[in-house]
């Protein structure tokens, strides 16, 4: 999800679910299609 939205759904989840559950934090990062959109250093490493 949230790609239907591009970029303004991938923030606003983001965001939801930081607000929601810190948890979800990390759960983010591992996605390496979320990192890779909005962390390009995370792809290079």
């Amino acid at each position: 999800m949230g790609g239907r939205f591009g970029k303004y759904g991938d923030i606003k989840r983001k965001e939801r679910l930081k607000r929601n559950k810190p948890m979800d934090k990390s759960v983010l990062k591992k996605d390496p299609k979320e990192s890779g959109k909005r962390k390009p250093k995370r792809k290079g490493s």
